[in-house]
């Protein structure tokens, strides 16, 4: 084999490899981005119900035990 074809099937490889891994890198940062929207929803719900629960608190409006 030359150095050309050394080359060549080298760079052949690495693109085939690049081209495999592509999908899975844009799965991963799709992934994160997803948790990191979930994560805020989740944030802003535990905050709405706390507050929710501070205002019941503060009226002075018994609760049920």
């Amino acid at each position: 084999m030359t150095n050309l074809e050394l080359f060549l099937l080298g760079l052949l490889v690495t693109i085939m490899t690049a081209l495999a891994l592509a999908p899975l890198i844009w799965a991963a940062i799709q992934d994160g981005r997803y948790n990191d929207e979930q994560q805020q929803l989740y944030r802003e719900q535990a905050l709405r119900a706390q507050s929710a629960a501070a205002a019941v608190e503060s009226s002075g409006v018994p609760r049920a035990s």
